[in-house]
């Protein structure tokens, strides 16, 4: 494999992958303050020219993440302090709420929209006739955006899986169960278990392709 560009190396499981560190300036940003100061992703292809590709992709959004967090940085709000009317405002180092609010809601939809075409897109494919092409395709992401979000397939697909086992967990534990007579129990499980299967046979999909790997 010939030398990789700047911040693109190869990965442990021989995917190529981003490498970068995080900008000093940011080490106090709520996204990064606490948490490793240097940035790696895989980009989930092992293919040289397709992995840089999408490798630059994700450097280049990564780009645009450190400055929003710097511009978050930039506009926190001031406290005034009576009878410092007129004088220089100091810059506080924490994140403006606002701001980070709404980064955080558009980064949580864009996850939510693409674990909903993921689940779809293996469901009806499988782990091995599914695309990440596709998937993007069907939300407002690109492919090197998913894989900045997830990782790889390997991880989005895990992530769907946790997505519809929590989904079915999260509606047993909503039935109470534990008190009602053991007959009423077992009927309500059963009669619940039904209705969430008709209602989403994306998630029988999933789990009977699941079994049979």
């Amino acid at each position: 494999m010939a030398l990789l560009p700047k911040n693109i190396c190869l990965g442990r499981d021989g995917r190529i992958a981003i490498m970068k560190k995080v900008p000093k300036d940011l080490w106090e940003h709520p996204h990064y303050k606490g948490k490793a100061k240097v940035v790696e992703r895989s980009t989930g292809v092992t293919d040289e020219a397709s992995g840089i590709e999408i490798a630059k992709a994700m450097l280049t959004e990564l780009e645009r993440q450190f400055a929003q967090c710097r511009e978050d940085l930039r506009i926190a709000p001031d406290k005034s302090v009576p009878g410092d009317e007129g004088l220089p405002k100091k810059k506080k180092t924490g994140m403006a709420p606002k701001a980070r609010a709404g980064a955080d809601s558009a980064g949580d939809q864009a996850r939510r929209d693409i674990l909903a075409a993921a689940m779809i897109e293996f469901s009806e494919k499988g782990w091995h006739g599914a695309r990440v092409d596709n998937i993007a395709a069907q939300t407002r992401t690109t492919k090197p955006m998913i894989y900045y979000y997830f990782g790889s397939k390997e991880k989005l697909y895990a992530a769907v899986m946790v997505e519809a086992y929590g989904g079915m967990r999260d509606l047993e534990q909503g039935l109470h169960l534990n008190a009602l007579p053991p007959e009423e129990a077992m009927r309500r499980l059963v009669e619940a278990t039904f209705d969430h299967h008709a209602a989403h046979p994306e998630y029988v999909r999933l789990i009977a392709a699941e079994n049979m790997e």
